[in-house]
């Protein structure tokens, strides 16, 4: 499962300022901590994947140690993180 859901905070300043102005609501905010969605999908994760299958997210480049923290509570393993072409940590995932 690869995913890149809404992972911005409601209160991130960020949101008023350059062309995310014109998206969705809905698109980008995920909570109070921008955590929401990404725990909803982990929590309902293992009921879609295969035994050896992987759950991926693309997240914010601050969310680094709540993405691990959220995979480890739900007994994911061998959990990575990558980051992009920045040097952002931006991608994390487990089996």
């Amino acid at each position: 499962i690869i995913s890149n859901p809404p992972y911005i905070a409601r209160h991130n300043e960020h949101l008023s300022q350059g062309d995310v102005r014109f998206e969705p609501p809905g698109a980008l905010i995920s909570g109070d901590t921008g955590m929401d969605a990404i725990e909803h999908i982990t929590s309902q994760a293992k009921r879609h994947l295969s035994q050896d299958g992987w759950l991926v997210f693309e997240h914010g480049y601050d969310q680094k140690q709540a993405l691990n923290d959220c995979l480890n509570r739900h007994h994911f393993q061998h959990i990575i993180q990558r980051k992009d072409l920045s040097a952002q940590p931006r991608i994390t995932a487990g089996r």
